[in-house]
This record gives C-alpha cells, sequence and structure tokens, in this order.
C-alpha cells in the first residue's frame, strides 16, 4: 500500500494526532478516523499508534495514499498573480506586520477578489504546519490603511489575541475630519450593525461603554471646507468605531459618505492606523510600529494645513 507522508512542524508539537488528521481531512467522519487508525491506515513514523497519541514537531505522518485522496482538504483559494503594493514594518518567525495600502480588503470579500490575506500567504516562506494556519490577527476597512499584523506560528497567534482581550495593544489613527475639534475629547458610546440590506454595510451608535479617544493635532481647510487632523486612540476594536464615532460627535471623516461626510472634495476617506504600542515580549516583537502615511494623504494634508503643521506631522 502506497503511503503519502507529512511532516509535523514546530506548531504541531504537542498536538493529538486525532486532531491533527481532521485538519488534513476534515470531510472525514470521527468513526472512520479512529478506524484508520487503528488498522494502521493512518501511521505515525511507520508504525500503527493510538488515537490520542500526542506529536512531535519532525515527526511523519503517514496517510494511505487512497485514503487522502478521497478525504484531503480542497484549496478553495487560487493563489494570486499579482502583487499588492504594501511594505514590511516588521517580520519575524513569529509575527508579520505591514503597512496596508487603501483599496484591498484584508480578508476575501466576494469570491472573484483578492485579499491581502491571500497574497501574504503566497508569499509566505514558512513550512507548511498540519494544525495551524497564518493569517491576519485583526482587520482593517478596505479604504483604511495602516497597520496588519499577520500571525506567522501559533505562539504569536495566542499572544496577540491575549493583549488584544487584555486592552495591552495601545492602537493610534490619523483621520482627517470635517470641522474644527478644539480640545481632545473621549467619546464613550455603543456600537451596533444595522440590520437588513442597504447600500453600505454601516453600523449605529447607541448607548454604551465604547471608547475613542480623540486628539486635534492640526486644523486646516479644504477647498473652503474646515478640517482637522486627528489622532485617534481606541480601546477595543468594534466595526467602523472611529468612523461611526466622529460622525455621531460632529466630525465625520471627509469623503466618507458612508457616515455623513462630504464625497465632493475627496473620492474616498482619510484613515490610517498609525502606531501600535505592544507590551514587553519574549517574541522579539519591537514595543512600537509606526507607518508612514500613504502619499495621497501626504499631498492632501500640504494642501489643507499649514506649511509649519504639515512638517512636525509627516
Amino acid at each position: 500500500m502506497n503511503y503519502i507522508e507529512i511532516t509535523a512542524q514546530k506548531d504541531d508539537d504537542g498536538r493529538r494526532i486525532d486532531a491533527v488528521i481532521r485538519k488534513v481531512m476534515p470531510a472525514m467522519p470521527l468513526s472512520l478516523l479512529y478506524k484508520n487508525i487503528r488498522t494502521g491506515f493512518i501511521k505515525l513514523n511507520g508504525k500503527k499508534t493510538q488515537t490520542n497519541t500526542r506529536i512531535l514537531n519532525g515527526d511523519c505522518i503517514c496517510i494511505a495514499e487512497v485514503l487522502y485522496a478521497s478525504y484531503k482538504q480542497e484549496s478553495t483559494e487560487p493563489l494570486p498573480v499579482q502583487n499588492a503594493d504594501f511594505i514590511t514594518l516588521f517580520k519575524n518567525e513569529h509575527m508579520w506586520i505591514i503597512n496596508k495600502p487603501a483599496g484591498i480588503t484584508v480578508q476575501k470579500a466576494a469570491k472573484d477578489s483578492i485579499s491581502l490575506d491571500q497574497i501574504i500567504k503566497a508569499s509566505s516562506d514558512l513550512p507548511m504546519s498540519l494544525s495551524f494556519t497564518p493569517g491576519p490577527l485583526h482587520r482593517l476597512d478596505r479604504n483604511t490603511s495602516g497597520i496588519v499584523c499577520f500571525s506567522q506560528s501559533l505562539k504569536g497567534a495566542r499572544w496577540f489575541t491575549e493583549q488584544m482581550k487584555g486592552g495591552g495593544i495601545g492602537k493610534f489613527y490619523l483621520g482627517l475630519a470635517q470641522g474644527l475639534l478644539e480640545h481632545e475629547e473621549e467619546w464613550e458610546d455603543g456600537i451596533e450593525k444595522i440590520e437588513g440590506k442597504q447600500k453600505f454595510h454601516t453600523v449605529k451608535i447607541v448607548e454604551g461603554s465604547t471608547r475613542t479617544r480623540a486628539k486635534p493635532l492640526s486644523q486646516g481647510n479644504l477647498f473652503n471646507k474646515d478640517v482637522t487632523l486627528i489622532e485617534y486612540q481606541i480601546f477595543g476594536g468594534k466595526t467602523h468605531q472611529i468612523r461611526a464615532q466622529s460622525s455621531f460627535h460632529g466630525h465625520p471623516l471627509i469623503g466618507d459618505s458612508a457616515y455623513g461626510g462630504d464625497c465632493t472634495l475627496v473620492p474616498s476617506f482619510f484613515l490610517h492606523a498609525n502606531i501600535l504600542l505592544f507590551p514587553g515580549n519574549d517574541l522579539g516583537i519591537p514595543l512600537r510600529i509606526r507607518s508612514p502615511l500613504p502619499q495621497n494623504f501626504k499631498n492632501t494634508l500640504e494642501i489643507c494645513l499649514p506649511k509649519h503643521d504639515t512638517a512636525l506631522i509627516l
């Protein structure tokens, strides 16, 4: 009988063989999986094993070729042929942090669309893990640019998720908003998705405690409209948090037509994930990651802000 051989990687270390096989062949019924392990159609390092055996990094899992052909997980996403114009801000064995351009989704949004997640996976040089797939650890809207973190190891993914849940990561954005925000404000609102069909996938503000701190950095004028460059610090990370709260409190992002922004001046809004602050760690991840502004954002600021303010910000 012919077998295909799959080598376990470091992220598979310590996992039960039945759990790993479920990742490789998810369509196989659990009872049939156990039977094939007992009968030797699935082996570990060339020998019969038990369903609860824990595998180690470097172990060889042997699966009968006929079995694998019937139940293997088929890839549903074609690898993209084009590249996204993104900048790597940091990369090691645990995390890949990039500066996302506006205009591309982090994850696949439609059947024929290309996502940043696909492009990153196609560009990855990581060995294939049986039980862990690298992917985005958080999201940005299609037209929001800036920092996005992708996991490169199970350890990195778990650490990032724990820090996000515990509020250990500081998140700062730059946005160009309508009107003059005179003083720093802190907003606490609830955010709910709007049910039903609508042109935009928007949210609404209700009573609640989702926090955003808005700090004016500079004020100016864009085609006779007052604008403020605002630094937003978010606590949590709700869908459209900055866009919805900024609009609700009288300062929609210029160009954000979904939330009342004037779209006659610019084709889309300017919102950029500018800085992430990380706590001390043993993963080699820097304590501070900063991403440069996109060129079109810079060009717009040079038009609407006083020259001395622009120089300080850029």
